[in-house]
């Protein structure tokens, strides 16, 4: 949380509206399958189906139908630079101490998929298919002629230089949220590839057999699939020779009807976010949701797709233009439910690291589920958070602690407010234009949060002490009815900063609402794309 107070103000704040937001969708198509982008058929920008860009809007996503094989090729041409150039994937790890990274400059593939129905009625994509990378080198470790070869069939010898093959992939989206999971077809190896070095130059812990295993997931945007390294990384699910490996690079799929002699068209698998059967494009957009017993097979209160609670919670939509009054806390967002998980803040000013932590966090405000004139449909909100139990972790052993901060900006130690105690001011949350994420600002575009920090250790430290401003935005992911921020993904946004630095955000917030005026209870709003 920034600044400590203020971040995690505006952590949670973030996060009590993000919670409430879920993609627009009716009971009757659920999950994300395959769709063709078309030219003529929509407002999406590119033959890509992207949503921002400079390319013409003037394409648009036609069904494929249900239980249909579709052929598929896949490239890593028109990847980058709004489809007008490859982009370069890359492999990264290390072992014994060492960074191996490979890049290839050419992906081709082959393979076919369906669009099937699960038992559960989730609607999802499931392929099969290899994949070639081309002009693979090593980029690291420089200096040692490194290379790259196909290995023969384990053998421990060079065949092809620069080229890896796959073997047998599938390819599902099958409870993977908005993602596509790839793993071996017989969840063995998932390629294998030779290395050697120069004589004189060897690295015996980098050199032989590879052989890499497990799964990857690729996120979707439009009609390319991206991964990315900190994300592939965090997944910890892919292994080469036992080690955790990073991704990064972009896969564009493209189809045909099987045994079809047409060309093949860009695939993009989306979300289906109709309540009938037909393309994707008469509701789409991210909408709030209430949590609702009895309402299908979600599990727990807060509607999460994993976990040893009953499967008996659904998702009920929000009524159109009308006032949610909303309450957050961090209560149960952790261990399934059933503990509250703490707010940090990091930064790093003045080459000394402060971290702030919150136990608590209250929030109160209201959101409206509301349609552009463009058709999305959005959620916003607007609403104050406060952050209680806030302490400063780091620097440790210099007694330094947070308190509220007075409105005219005033501050010494006689002046000090609350102690642990951080006030946001009146943010607003929306999802217009955000894709699955909520985008979280001061409601009149000013400071998020504002505090004051003291130290009582000799000698002082002026970079850290005295009054904290934090303004800008930041974004956050729902899962069930919690919203996650991680430091990892704030700090890469690099949108919110502190005494103008950039922050890192960790905190979790799980936001409930009710009828504007009701007096009822209220009910955990679920964030889930649907």
């Amino acid at each position: 949380m920034n600044g400590r107070r203020a971040i995690v103000g505006l952590c949670m704040l973030c996060a009590l509206l993000v919670s409430a937001f879920a993609a627009q969708s009716a009971s009757a198509i659920t999950g994300t399958t395959a769709f063709t982008c078309v030219k003529g058929q929509g407002t999406l920008r590119g033959e890509h189906c992207q949503a921002t860009g400079s390319a013409a809007a003037e394409y648009g996503h036609v069904k494929i139908s249900q239980d249909n094989t579709t052929e598929v090729t896949a490239t890593n041409d028109k990847t980058e630079s709004e489809t007008t150039k490859a982009r370069v994937s890359r492999l990264k790890l290390t072992i014994a101490g060492i960074q191996l990274e490979l890049s290839a400059t050419g992906i081709s593939g082959s393979g076919s998929i369906e669009n099937l129905l699960a038992a559960n009625g989730e609607h999802y994509v499931h392929g099969n298919g290899t994949i070639t990378f081309t002009g693979v080198k090593v980029t690291k470790p420089e200096g040692r002629g490194c290379k790259v070869y196909t290995d023969n069939e384990g053998a421990g010898t060079e065949g092809e230089e620069g080229v890896v093959h796959t073997r047998e992939l599938t390819a599902t989206t099958e409870a993977q949220g908005d993602a596509l999971n790839f793993r071996a077809a017989d969840s063995g190896d998932f390629a294998r590839f030779f290395l050697t070095c120069e004589e004189g130059k060897k690295i015996p812990a980098l050199e032989g057999t590879w052989s890499c295993n497990g799964s990857v997931k690729g996120v979707p945007n439009g009609a390319t699939t991206e991964f990315t390294h900190t994300e592939t990384t965090t997944q910890n699910t892919l292994k080469c020779k036992n080690m955790k490996v990073g991704i990064d690079g972009g896969l564009t799929l493209s189809g045909r009807e099987k045994d079809s002699t047409d060309a093949y068209t860009p695939l993009s698998p989306t979300t289906v976010t109709t309540g009938e059967e037909g393309t994707p494009g008469k509701f789409t957009g991210t909408t709030a949701f209430t949590c609702t017993k009895g309402k299908g097979t979600l599990r727990g209160e807060h509607c999460l797709t994993t976990g040893s609670a009953a499967a008996e919670y659904g998702h009920v939509q929000v009524a159109q233009d009308e006032t949610t009054e909303l309450t957050g806390t961090n209560a149960k967002t952790a261990n399934s439910t059933a503990e509250s998980t703490g707010a940090k803040l990091k930064l790093t000013i003045g080459g000394i690291p402060l971290e702030l932590q919150a136990i608590g966090v209250g929030a109160t405000g209201w959101l409206e589920n509301k349609k552009t004139a463009s058709g999305e449909h959005y959620a916003a909100g607007e609403g104050t958070i406060t952050f209680t139990g806030v302490t400063v972790k780091e620097p440790a052993g210099k007694g330094c602690e947070v308190t509220t901060h007075k409105e005219d900006g005033s501050g010494s130690p006689g002046e000090e407010g609350e102690v642990g105690v951080i006030h946001t001011r009146k943010l607003k949350a929306t999802t217009e234009g955000q894709g699955d994420f909520v985008n979280l600002q001061a409601a009149d575009g000013g400071n998020f949060a504002n505090f004051w920090i003291t130290c009582a250790a000799e000698p002082k430290i002026p970079a850290i002490e005295g009054t904290w401003s934090c303004n800008g935005s930041v974004k956050g992911v729902p899962t069930g009815a919690t919203t996650t921020f991680t430091h990892t993904e704030t700090t890469t946004q690099n949108t919110l900063k502190c005494k103008e630095t950039k922050a890192g955000i960790e905190a979790q917030l799980t936001l409930s609402g009710r009828e504007k005026g009701s007096g009822g209870g209220y009910t955990p709003l679920a964030a889930t794309t649907k």
